[in-house]
């Protein structure tokens, strides 16, 4: 689930609204010309969930804008609010990616112990998965997901708390000056359940 705030003085406010036992360091989102990375480029970045490589991802992702740019809408959603088939349920919960990360490799299941993860690199997704049938059902898995994605324009003083196991993010490309500050929170247990 994510929530929109609004009239929050700075990002340690919207970190004080709802409490996690760990947090990230601060980082700053702004465009660096030339940057292709992520957090420093100002591209389209696809619909995904947070560190999903890891066998804890974070619980909790906090995004706070400083400033807003031309473009740049946050792009989220929740995954429980779709319908799922017994198909889909058992498709998820079994596919198995590959990912490599600073030179190491993981594996990663899409629904994994209640909690979904999701690349933004859904052609590489796709180009893993070998039956047709599988690769048909999740491509129409990705496009629902698209379909039921919520455009935010976040303004300076707003805030959006974004729950990193049952929702997913996103942006669009922009342009200009646009800052934002994210914070990961980790807690230490999952009781979300949507499958």
């Amino acid at each position: 689930m994510w929530k929109l705030y609004c009239n929050v003085e700075s990002y340690k406010e919207l970190l004080a609204i709802k409490p996690s036992n760990n947090y990230s360091s601060a980082r700053t989102l702004q465009s660096i010309e030339g940057s292709s990375l992520i957090e420093t480029g100002n591209q389209m970045v696809h619909i995904h969930t947070d560190e999903f490589w890891l066998q804890t991802p974070p619980t909790t992702l906090y995004l706070y804008c400083e400033q807003s740019g031309d473009g740049g809408e946050t792009l989220v959603g929740n995954f429980g609010d779709l319908t799922y088939s017994n198909e889909l349920c058992n498709l998820l919960s079994t596919l198995h990616f590959g990912f490599k990360k600073n030179n190491k490799y993981h594996s990663f299941k899409v629904l994994h112990k209640n909690v979904f993860r999701l690349n933004h690199s859904h052609i590489d997704m796709l180009n893993q998965i070998s039956d047709k049938y599988d690769k048909e059902l999740f491509n129409e898995y990705l496009k629902t997901l698209k379909k039921n994605t919520d455009v935010l324009s976040l303004l300076p003083g707003q805030g959006v708390i974004i729950d990193n196991h049952v929702s997913f993010h996103g942006r669009l490309a922009f342009k200009n000056n646009r800052k934002m500050i994210k914070v990961l929170g980790y807690d230490n247990t999952c009781s979300n359940t949507f499958l």
